[in-house]
């Protein structure tokens, strides 16, 4: 049974979209699909709706419309009113949930062994399918090795570390299937001088993809946990690698959760890229790169201080053999949305694809954990996708 929306829910749409379609011109849904009913636009008239006669839609068909937003964020930007679609759609789906949250949810929050077997599983079927799974295309890329031959190195550390406590947050993905990319930020981190403990604190989802679901209480547990956590290690740097964990994490201080005074703001100053404390480095080559290394711009985080400080060090490691970024381009991971839609989501990757067309050889590096899974499902033949922590070959090795 549907319930009425609370007034904390739609404390952000109390500005009602004008229909200025401003919103069109940046949706990667409706560039890829030209189906303006699946723009922001539309999914604010559908919220207000809700509000003004909530009776006249029903859940199931309300539930399916929520589910059709890749929660980029991009629209939020380009709004002339500043109206946010992922938080409205999050409330949608928060008000009429289904079966693909409570998946997405397990998916998250228990998927330790969940993930590498549907990796393992699906990486065995026989191929010659009748049609194409972009669902089953995102599984057997899971797990499946870094894929990136290590050309970089660091040769010479700033001692940006030295004398300062840190600890990883690595997010979801690198912890369950890639864990060289953890090991490796942790060399780096350690080569920079910073002290690391032993043992990491025992980080929960970032709460960024639950909260998109419209999983708010688990969002909500998750953000309490990693806070709590965070309280124990006795508040140090938190590092992270990944653009929607840093975007996640620095969105805690808009959350209830009991913070002591002065503490959101310490939280907030702690969160910070690894890129970040790496832009006096030296680095080396320590074999031959491809002929061409693009750069994946994540969406989430693109507007926070900072945000280009993955770009700006392969840029400089690179050289002339960096040959740019994917453009302006979301590549459709979609979080949810590719339990509901997953032919949608590729639609959006294939438009990137399009747009890039990379020669065969070429590497496509990004510095978030789901445009890496997204990417590698959807990469047309011979062309390399990872993490750039893949590029830098082990300190000691």
């Amino acid at each position: 049974m549907m319930r009425p929306l609370h007034a904390k829910e739609i404390d952000h749409a109390v500005k009602e979209c004008i229909l200025c379609g401003r919103c069109l011109e940046v949706c990667p849904l409706v560039s890829a699909t030209g189906r303006e009913e699946l723009s922001p636009k539309a999914k604010h008239t559908l919220a207000r709706v809700l509000r003004q006669e909530p009776e006249r839609l029903e859940g199931k068909h309300v539930a399916e419309l929520a589910g059709l937003c890749l929660a980029c964020g991009r629209c939020e930007k380009a709004c002339p009113q500043g109206l946010c679609t992922p938080e409205a759609v999050a409330d949608l789906r928060h008000a009429h949930p289904d079966l693909k949250q409570w998946l997405w949810k397990q998916w998250i929050e228990k998927g330790g062994a969940l993930w590498p077997a549907l990796a393992w599983l699906s990486r065995r079927l026989p191929e010659g399918r009748a049609e194409p799974s972009p669902r089953y295309d995102a599984f057997k890329t899971m797990g499946s090795g870094p894929g990136v031959t290590p050309f970089l190195r660091v040769s010479n550390f700033s001692d940006a570390g030295l004398g300062r406590e840190a600890v990883l947050f690595p997010g979801c993905t690198a912890r369950r299937l890639f864990p060289a990319w953890t090991d490796r930020a942790a060399e780096l981190l350690a080569g920079l001088g910073f002290s690391l403990p032993k043992k990491q604190p025992d980080w929960a989802c970032c709460g960024s993809t639950l909260g998109h679901a419209g999983c708010t209480e688990a969002q909500h547990e998750a953000r309490q946990a990693n806070l709590d956590a965070w309280r124990k290690a006795g508040r140090p740097l938190i590092v992270t690698f990944c653009a929607t964990c840093r975007c996640g994490l620095r969105g805690y201080p808009d959350a209830d959760l009991g913070w002591e005074p002065g503490e959101a703001l310490r939280w907030n100053q702690s969160v910070t890229s690894l890129a970040h404390f790496m832009a006096d480095v030296t680095i080396e080559s320590t074999g031959e790169p491809p002929a061409a290394v693009y750069y994946h711009k994540p969406c989430h985080g693109s507007g926070l201080a900072g945000a280009g400080a993955d770009e700006a060090l392969l840029a400089r490691a690179l050289g002339d053999r960096y040959a740019g970024t994917t453009g302006d381009v979301c590549c459709g991971m979609g979080g949810i949305m590719q339990l509901g839609a997953p032919q949608l989501s590729r639609q959006v990757a294939d438009t990137l694809w399009t747009r890039l067309n990379p020669s065969a050889g070429s590497l496509v590096l990004t510095g978030c954990s789901g445009c890496v899974l997204q990417l590698k499902a959807t990469a047309p033949e011979g062309v390399a996708v990872g993490h750039w922590l893949e590029a830098f070959s082990p300190q000691n090795g």
